[in-house]
């Protein structure tokens, strides 16, 4: 049939199991413990730098309950403390990247993550 487009896209489900990044602006103290997990009511696990970013890898124990390390549950919960005091504890939403796909780019295709952008307040 002339002019006809067909909009369908595939029914494939894509998973994402890499890290989430988080960047700070200023940097936090060399001083200060940053702690991290994936999803509500998680509880926070130590986390490490690794070049300037600090990385929270979608696995045990920065998995909250309930959550699976393939990218379905994008919100990171972030503490930051420095001595005694709370310089960051907060949700935050992971930015995700899609790629598109289809003839016109009607389609949702694989995903990442973008860095969560902090801004710390001292």
């Amino acid at each position: 049939m002339p002019g006809l487009v067909l909009d369908a896209c595939p029914a494939i489900g894509y998973l994402y199991n890499g890290p989430a990044v988080v960047q700070f602006d200023p940097a936090p103290p060399e001083s200060a413990v940053v702690t991290a997990c994936f999803g509500a009511d998680c509880e926070p696990a130590g986390v490490d730098q690794l070049r300037g970013e600090w990385v929270v890898p979608q696995e045990a124990p920065y998995l909250g309950p309930g959550v699976f390390g393939d990218g379905s549950v994008q919100t990171l919960r972030l503490v930051v403390v420095d001595g005694t005091r709370a310089l960051v504890d907060d949700e935050f939403e992971i930015p995700v990247a899609v790629e598109r796909t289809g003839t016109f780019g009607q389609c949702t295709g694989p995903f990442r993550f973008e860095p969560v952008e902090v801004s710390l307040e001292r």
